[in-house]
């Protein structure tokens, strides 16, 4: 589990003294050893909420908190969760389905069996990084996705060429108004031909192959999910 090993401890005990008092705060303590991810990123969540929801709440911020304090957290589970996630595996565990989809959509409008010039997924900040996370856009240096964060996946084609030609195509990833490139080897418009070959190892073959390599366990009485898929169910339940 990367969220264990030597260089999230590392990160984690730098940041000691600050994660302290704010989870004081709550009435948690901080342990290196057994951080809990999902449980810090609940208070930043708490914060923020109110402060979407309307400039002046008038719900006071829970136990004292502050959003700096919220900021904070935010920005450490960042640093956590991209060093989680910066592996082939992790991004096909994470995105993987929703980049099959995204790229299922541009190879049906070239073969020109879709019609439809726009499609539009609503997500929450735990979808944005992971996606931008799976293209190779997201980086240790980025922060948390703010509120109303957007992603803009955009397929080009060359003037007066062929539909139905791939190497007349190419796509532009875009984040809160940013161009970004594809796994700092292609920048944007990335033709489509050498995307296809950056994601080869993130796209799961089908959804029942996806299902298959999550399950680390063989003990159907045991099923062990991976952790992204834990931490969804616990967001889905609370």
């Amino acid at each position: 589990d990367r969220l264990e090993d030597e260089t999230s401890k590392a990160y984690l005990e730098s940041r000691r003294d600050e994660m302290t008092r704010i989870l004081n705060k709550f009435n948690l303590s901080f342990d290196v050893e057994n951080f809990n991810l999902w449980q810090a990123a609940s208070i930043p969540d708490q914060v923020y909420a109110r402060k979407c929801s309307m400039n002046d709440s008038p719900l006071s911020l829970p136990n004292g908190a502050t959003y700096e304090d919220a900021r904070f957290i935010f920005d450490t589970t960042a640093y956590l969760s991209y060093h989680e996630l910066n592996t082939a595996q992790m991004r096909r565990f994470s995105a993987g389905l929703l980049v099959k989809e995204m790229m299922s959509n541009i190879d049906n409008t070239i073969a020109g069996v879709e019609d439809n010039s726009f499609f539009f997924f609503s997500a929450h900040d735990t979808t944005v990084y992971p996606l931008l996370n799976a293209f190779g856009a997201w980086s240790e240096d980025e922060t948390w996705p703010p509120f109303a964060s957007h992603v803009e996946l955009e397929l080009w084609r060359t003037r007066d060429s062929e539909n139905n030609n791939r190497e007349n195509y190419a796509v532009s990833l875009t984040y809160n108004g940013r161009v970004m490139s594809f796994f700092n080897e292609c920048n944007s418009p990335c033709p489509l031909v050498k995307l296809d070959g950056l994601l080869e190892n993130i796209i799961p073959e089908s959804r029942v192959a996806y299902d298959e390599e999550c399950v680390l366990s063989g003990n159907d009485d045991e099923k062990t999910l991976h952790s992204l898929q834990l931490a969804r169910r616990h967001l889905n339940s609370a």
